[in-house]
């Protein structure tokens, strides 16, 4: 590994790192949107070798194989011409939301349980 591949990564880590640590997050301001495209691609193209390497690291089967620490951060930039458009966010995802009774809205109601299946309740039977 050459010392410039090994410098990205350790540079990648850090920041994934400090995003992970930070509870609202962390913000990349760079001169351009460009750049800040560039960087983010930069990341996540950091994050899918981190993968592959699991996929080495762990067995099949394994939580973890096939994944990194960072999945659960968003990378996201405001779109071009934005105010702000060359901030980068990293963030962790909001948590899933909770399914309520959603009887009114089956099709919610579906699209949620697909998504999230550990979100699925069985309805409480009253007492009366």
């Amino acid at each position: 590994m050459t010392k410039e591949v090994e410098e990205f990564g350790k540079e990648m880590l850090a920041t994934f790192e400090r995003a992970l640590q930070s509870e609202n997050g962390i913000f990349e301001e760079w001169p351009t949107h460009k750049e800040a495209i560039t960087r983010r691609a930069r990341l996540n193209r950091f994050r899918k070798s981190e993968r592959e390497e699991s996929k080495l690291v762990y067995p099949e089967g394994h939580i973890m194989w096939g994944k990194t620490p960072y999945d659960d951060l968003e990378l996201t930039i405001e779109t071009q011409g934005e105010e702000w458009d060359n901030i980068l966010i990293i963030r962790k995802r909001p948590a899933p939301p909770v399914a309520r009774d959603m009887s009114e809205h089956p099709s919610e109601k579906r699209k949620l349980t697909r998504k999230f299946p550990e979100l699925v309740r069985k309805p409480i039977k009253s007492e009366d």
